[in-house]
């Protein structure tokens, strides 16, 4: 499970890239800053994949751990999955609420997102996504976009 961040000029919003100054440079932003984008929640496991879940402003512990509560009752009720293995971020409060709750987590050093498997879904989600340098006007149709990818 993690989120990810998407912005409507492209992969993290870079507005700027090396070039071969013998070219023209692309333009790669239309707007300063970005203008905007979408977080998203998700997570995976051995049978499949939990719907992407859209966070609204910026995801703290509380927030997060609202996300997980909802997640946990939806593998353990609609897929029948009563004990699982979590692999998730090392943030003390949410390690803690998790340890409380009787989970199961996988040992995790940290500082190490990039073994999160999950990270292969937002590098193949980014490329659906932003295939052709593709960039979006607002936020609903970058979430449109997620949602069908």
């Amino acid at each position: 499970m993690d989120e990810k961040r998407f912005s409507l000029d492209g992969p993290d919003g870079f507005p700027h890239y090396w070039h071969d100054l013998r070219k023209e440079p692309k333009v790669i932003s239309r707007r300063p800053q970005g203008g905007g984008g979408a977080t998203v929640w998700g997570a995976i496991f051995y049978l499949g994949t939990v719907e992407i879940i859209f966070i609204e402003g910026s995801v703290n512990a509380q927030k997060y751990l609202e996300i997980i509560e909802n997640v946990k009752g939806v593998i353990q009720n609609q897929m029948g999955i009563e004990n699982f293995v979590l692999q998730q971020h090392n943030a003390p409060v949410v390690k803690q609420w998790l340890e409380q709750s009787e989970t199961i987590l996988l040992p995790w050093p940290p500082f190490s997102s990039n073994l999160n498997i999950i990270e292969n879904v937002w590098g193949w989600l980014s490329r659906r996504i932003y295939s052709c340098e593709k960039q979006f006007t607002n936020e609903e149709q970058l979430k449109l976009a997620i949602r069908e990818a």
